[in-house]
């Protein structure tokens, strides 16, 4: 792995780290289950409507996304 390659995975970790501390959304709540990550879709009764899940927050958030479709 080259130095370029590393640079980006550390700006996806730190990111990763951000969404799941730091943002509040309003209907989706993220979580890491064992090694993986889990974005759930929640209505305004704080019901669980959709799970997306992924190796990271943005392959969590892109599987909740495709079930949508």
């Amino acid at each position: 792995m080259n130095k370029n390659n590393k640079s980006m995975a550390d700006y996806s970790k730190q990111f990763e780290n951000e969404i799941l501390l730091n943002f509040q959304f309003k209907h989706i709540t993220f979580n890491k289950i064992k090694n993986q990550y889990v974005a759930t879709l929640i209505d305004k009764q704080e019901y669980e409507i959709l799970k997306g899940f992924g190796d990271t927050v943005l392959d969590a958030i892109n599987d909740l996304h495709s079930d949508l479709i």
